[in-house]
């Protein structure tokens, strides 16, 4: 009979330990399966990321772009108001004029601009 009473001790350990051992394999599933939820997420707001980065590339090519389109019209202007009146005013005031456009764009953009350095900061920083 004592032989009887250690096996059916033994099968009650083992069903125990099973029963633990598949509570614990249920925890860590459901603890992977919300881990993957997390990743999915971040795995989405990285794509968004990267799409808004792409596109504000993209604005920056076409800035740059219109940008330099800009700079030829004015360099031929520039060149043209040299032959036909070189001693014209906004000829002689035209580093000043560049600052100011700049310094009041920047402005509207938030910045401060000193063109003494040629430096600029966010205002309030």
């Amino acid at each position: 009979m004592n032989n009887l009473d250690y096996w059916a001790g033994q099968q009650a350990a083992n069903l125990t330990n099973q029963r633990e051992l598949n509570d614990a394999i249920a925890e860590w599933q459901a603890f992977a399966r919300r881990l993957q939820g997390e990743i999915n997420e971040w795995k989405a707001h990285a794509q968004l990321l990267k799409d808004k980065l792409d596109q504000a590339e993209i604005n920056q090519v076409k800035a740059e772009g219109v940008q330099a389109a800009n700079e030829n019209l004015l360099s031929a202007m520039e060149h043209e108001l040299r032959r036909l009146d070189p001693d014209n005013a906004v000829l002689q005031r035209q580093q000043n004029i560049k600052k100011h456009g700049m310094t009041k764009r920047l402005a509207e953009l938030g910045y401060d601009y000193d063109p003494e350095t040629n430096t600029f900061t966010r205002k309030g920083a």
